[in-house]
Protein backbone atom coordinates (compact mmCIF):
# COMPACT_ATOMS: atom_id res chain seq x y z
CA UNK A 1 0.00 0.00 0.00
CA UNK A 2 1.24 3.70 -0.96
CA UNK A 3 0.70 6.96 0.39
CA UNK A 4 1.63 10.45 -0.51
CA UNK A 5 2.17 13.44 1.46
CA UNK A 6 3.02 16.31 3.14
CA UNK A 7 5.50 16.00 6.73
CA UNK A 8 3.58 18.12 8.93
CA UNK A 9 5.01 16.93 12.34
CA UNK A 10 7.24 14.63 13.58
CA UNK A 11 7.65 13.13 17.50
CA UNK A 12 10.17 12.22 19.90
CA UNK A 13 11.82 9.17 19.14
CA UNK A 14 11.39 6.20 21.24
CA UNK A 15 13.39 3.22 22.61
CA UNK A 16 12.85 0.22 24.29
CA UNK A 17 14.00 -3.36 25.03
CA UNK A 18 11.57 -5.76 24.37
CA UNK A 19 12.22 -9.93 24.28
CA UNK A 20 12.98 -9.85 20.59
CA UNK A 21 15.72 -7.20 21.56
CA UNK A 22 15.85 -3.66 21.35
CA UNK A 23 13.92 -1.28 19.07
CA UNK A 24 13.28 1.92 18.18
CA UNK A 25 9.86 3.87 16.51
CA UNK A 26 8.82 7.44 15.31
CA UNK A 27 5.59 8.75 14.64
CA UNK A 28 5.02 11.49 12.27
CA UNK A 29 1.99 13.11 10.97
CA UNK A 30 1.60 13.82 7.00
CA UNK A 31 -1.33 15.90 5.04
CA UNK A 32 -3.04 14.18 2.50
CA UNK A 33 -5.16 15.50 0.30
CA UNK A 34 -7.91 13.82 -0.94
CA UNK A 35 -10.04 15.82 -4.00
CA UNK A 36 -11.31 19.05 -1.91
CA UNK A 37 -10.04 18.01 1.48
CA UNK A 38 -6.98 17.38 3.44
CA UNK A 39 -6.52 14.61 6.10
CA UNK A 40 -4.14 13.76 8.47
CA UNK A 41 -2.72 10.52 9.09
CA UNK A 42 -0.18 9.17 11.82
CA UNK A 43 2.60 6.87 10.42
CA UNK A 44 5.46 5.04 11.97
CA UNK A 45 8.86 4.07 11.24
CA UNK A 46 12.05 3.16 12.67
CA UNK A 47 12.90 6.60 12.03
CA UNK A 48 12.02 10.06 9.68
CA UNK A 49 14.85 12.04 8.78
CA UNK A 50 13.01 14.35 6.44
CA UNK A 51 12.18 17.90 7.21
CA UNK A 52 9.15 19.59 7.86
CA UNK A 53 7.30 20.27 4.94
CA UNK A 54 8.94 17.64 3.04
CA UNK A 55 6.60 15.88 -0.05
CA UNK A 56 6.91 12.19 0.90
CA UNK A 57 5.52 9.14 -0.74
CA UNK A 58 5.74 5.70 2.07
CA UNK A 59 5.30 2.59 1.51
CA UNK A 60 2.71 1.29 3.89
CA UNK A 61 2.19 -2.40 6.02
CA UNK A 62 -1.16 -1.84 7.96
CA UNK A 63 -1.88 -3.82 11.30
CA UNK A 64 -3.87 -4.85 13.85
CA UNK A 65 -3.00 -6.31 17.53
CA UNK A 66 -5.06 -7.57 20.91
CA UNK A 67 -3.95 -6.41 23.71
CA UNK A 68 -5.96 -7.51 26.96
CA UNK A 69 -9.39 -7.31 24.93
CA UNK A 70 -8.73 -4.31 23.48
CA UNK A 71 -7.73 -3.87 19.61
CA UNK A 72 -4.94 -1.62 18.22
CA UNK A 73 -3.94 -0.53 14.48
CA UNK A 74 -0.45 0.51 13.26
CA UNK A 75 0.18 2.36 10.01
CA UNK A 76 3.83 1.49 9.76
CA UNK A 77 6.26 3.24 6.98
CA UNK A 78 8.61 0.52 6.18
CA UNK A 79 9.81 2.88 2.94
CA UNK A 80 10.31 6.02 3.28
CA UNK A 81 10.78 8.47 -0.40
CA UNK A 82 10.75 11.86 -0.98
CA UNK A 83 13.35 14.30 -3.17
CA UNK A 84 13.92 16.59 -0.17
CA UNK A 85 17.35 16.12 1.68
CA UNK A 86 17.28 13.97 5.08
CA UNK A 87 18.67 15.88 8.10
CA UNK A 88 21.87 14.92 9.73
CA UNK A 89 21.88 14.20 13.66
CA UNK A 90 23.92 16.97 14.74
CA UNK A 91 26.76 16.14 16.73
CA UNK A 92 28.21 17.74 19.62
CA UNK A 93 31.61 17.99 19.46
CA UNK A 94 33.63 19.74 22.18
CA UNK A 95 35.66 22.59 21.46
CA UNK A 96 39.30 21.73 23.19
CA UNK A 97 41.50 25.36 23.86
CA UNK A 98 44.83 25.02 22.01
CA UNK A 99 47.91 26.82 24.24
CA UNK A 100 50.23 28.23 22.86
CA UNK A 101 52.90 25.84 25.07
CA UNK A 102 53.53 23.53 22.84
CA UNK A 103 56.15 20.76 23.84
CA UNK A 104 58.55 21.13 20.62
Amino acid sequence: MEIQGTLVEKFQLKKGTSQKGEWQIQEFLISVKSGSYENKVLLQAKECNYPIGAELKCQLNIKAREYNGKWYNSIEAWKIESDAKIEQEQEYVEQVEQSDDLPF
